[in-house]
């Protein structure tokens, strides 16, 4: 699955691919010798993407539950000058056995200048399922795009905030009324 890992930045569970190549070809989409070049060609099937299981370097699983939401991020561009549209989509388990699933809206990946793309995924409140495998899906024809750099980041649980501790209010007779403060200054001019 390529150079590929799990990172922890302030509680957060992180993939990243730093070369693109994490992800397997199926369905007969074609992926290119590095730089990485993913291509959907008029010959494969419909439903012809790109598979990664989300796991560490060490070969131990994760999953991600974006109940917070997230963010996918990767550096992307075109080998022609033809755009390229793609979304991503998350399963909790490797197709026939996924259940629940969902997928990112579609992005257009345009120009062969390398461009720094991001694509948040919207929180997923009532969402519990786990998502173990990460879906690249390209929506445009017999055109190539290179991606690297991606990282797919959950959106951490906000901190609560701990209750204000009440100040305390002294008895009234302990606080001096503004009309002996004003005598006491009187006297002592």
């Amino acid at each position: 699955f390529g150079n590929h890992g799990l990172y922890a930045f302030f509680n957060q569970v992180v993939y990243q691919s730093v070369s693109g190549a994490a992800f397997s070809p199926f369905g007969n989409a074609q992926i290119g010798d590095p730089p990485y070049t993913y291509t959907f060609p008029s010959s494969a099937q419909s439903w012809a993407g790109y598979s990664a299981l989300l796991d560490s370097p060490e070969g131990d699983s994760f999953s991600l539950n974006f109940q917070n939401g997230g963010t996918i991020s990767f550096t992307g561009n075109t080998t022609s000058s033809t755009n390229v549209d793609l979304h991503f989509k998350f399963e909790n388990e490797p197709y026939p056995l996924n259940t629940d699933f969902f997928s990112s809206s579609n992005i257009t990946i345009s120009g062969q200048t390398p461009t720094s793309y991001s694509l948040p995924i919207p929180a997923r409140t009532n969402d519990t399922a786990n998502y173990t495998v990460f879906l690249l899906y390209l929506l445009t024809k017999d055109a190539g795009v290179t991606l690297s750099n991606m990282f797919v980041e959950e959106t951490p649980a906000p901190t609560p905030t701990p209750p204000a501790t009440p100040t305390p209010t002294p008895p009234a007779e302990s606080v001096p009324s503004l009309r002996k403060i004003f005598k006491l200054a009187t006297k002592l001019k």
